[in-house]
């Protein structure tokens, strides 16, 4: 089975989601809408070509919705690595062109 890698910029990502979500509503919700996007990382491992292929931003690139956010991942042989969760409104193309995102330093989630 795959393990997940986050690049430091995705894990960043969802920890400003949730608190975000704490500062518009309250600490419930953003458990709540947090759990959503971890269900959907969940998913992905299950799953891992579930999400539509993204070749605007890079060959192997693919995304998943989940509610608000749109969770960018690649897959590899033995790690699925998690490299952005933007908003869904964001300019997408726009990020990860001019993005600083080290893509090759990830925390393991093994």
């Amino acid at each position: 089975m795959l393990k997940i890698r986050f690049t430091q910029a995705a894990e960043q990502q969802l920890e400003d989601i949730w608190v975000y979500t704490l500062t518009e509503w309250h600490v419930d919700q953003a458990n709540q809408y947090v759990s959503q996007i971890e269900q959907g990382l969940l998913k992905l491992l299950e799953f891992p070509f579930l999400g539509r292929a993204r070749p605007e931003i890079n060959t192997d690139t693919r995304s998943l919705n989940v509610q608000k956010h749109v969770i960018y991942y690649r897959v590899g042989l033995e790690y699925m690595d998690i490299i952005g969760i933007l908003h869904g409104n964001m300019d997408v193309s726009g990020y990860f062109k001019n993005a600083r995102t080290p893509f090759d330093e990830f925390r393991d989630n093994g």
